[in-house]
């Protein structure tokens, strides 16, 4: 904490990821290699480890140091292509695969059972030549293998934000307030005035306007959006200076140290980290936009 790529990592807080670039949180000698779960190397990660029956409960969890030796690096169309059957090449992995995303399956199930909102928008892609110049537009919808992924994501993220939270220790929280009725009330009248000529997508765009912004901060009122109490952002502490954040604060508890961690200043870093997000969010909008019009 403090040194030079700390402080470069905490003025951008974030990795940007533009259509043609990626512009990285940390130096890439980290992000790519050094801190990244490339396959056959041993890594030193802070870890969520979770004993899950089958019907995706949490029996045991516990949050701790650990080295993990990756044996493998999928891309999420590899891990599709297994879960589909078409790759045969690796019996082991698909098993195991098999296995997380029958329980990615009941936990995504539950959210939505709990009123979690399950907006899925289709991502716009470009194809680039040399140049970096945009020859083709296609679009791309999530897949069972990015449910996969995201519903671990978010388990992790709870039980961090959770265990934290419920001792009272002071944490960083990823809130999202309820959504205001004025735009909720404006968003019915429309839909009831359109029936049933409003897309489906128009009306995902719609609804996602219609809600406050999910932003950090130390004083947690739950996210309205996923439906949790509790919830924080641990899994990305490589591309998210918040979740950087979050692993100190949690290998300090995890150390025994007694000394608090300091709110204010730990709140004022929330509401930087809040509007970088945003700053690259919009940066992102416009890279699309460009790309569009090229």
């Amino acid at each position: 904490p403090g040194d030079d790529i700390d402080k470069e990592a905490y003025d951008k807080a974030t990795s940007v990821y533009l259509v043609d670039r990626v512009i990285p949180m940390l130096p890439e000698a980290l992000c790519n290699d050094l801190c990244s779960l490339r396959p056959n190397e041993d890594k030193l990660c802070m870890s969520v480890v979770l004993t899950m029956n089958e019907k995706a409960q949490v029996i045991r969890s516990k949050v701790c140091r650990t080295v993990i030796h990756s044996d493998y690096r999928l891309t999420y169309e590899q891990a599709q292509a297994i879960l589909d059957g078409s790759d045969t090449i690796h019996p082991a992995l698909a098993e195991a695969l098999q296995s997380i995303n029958r329980l990615a399956i009941v936990l995504r199930a539950e959210r939505a059972k709990q009123g979690a909102l399950m907006i899925e928008q289709d991502e716009i892609r470009f194809r680039l030549d040399e140049q970096g110049q945009p020859t083709d537009i296609y679009f791309t919808h999530p897949q069972p293998s990015n449910h996969l992924i995201e519903e671990f994501m978010l388990l992790a993220n709870r039980i961090v934000a959770e265990q934290m939270g419920k001792t009272g220790k002071t944490m960083v929280y990823r809130i999202h307030d309820k959504p205001n009725e004025e735009k909720l009330e404006t968003l019915s009248r429309f839909k009831k005035r359109m029936g049933d000529r409003l897309p489906e997508t128009t009306l995902q765009l719609l609804t996602v306007r219609a809600m406050a912004k999910a932003v950090y901060s130390t004083h947690n009122i739950g996210h309205y959006g996923l439906a949790f109490d509790y919830y924080t952002h641990f899994t990305s502490p490589i591309r998210r200076y918040p979740d950087m954040m979050v692993h100190r604060i949690v290998a300090r508890y995890l150390l025994g140290e007694r000394k608090k961690v300091g709110i204010d200043d730990l709140e004022a870093a929330c509401i930087h980290c809040s509007e970088q997000e945003q700053n690259a969010a919009q940066a992102e909008r416009d890279s699309v936009k460009e790309m569009q019009a090229r």
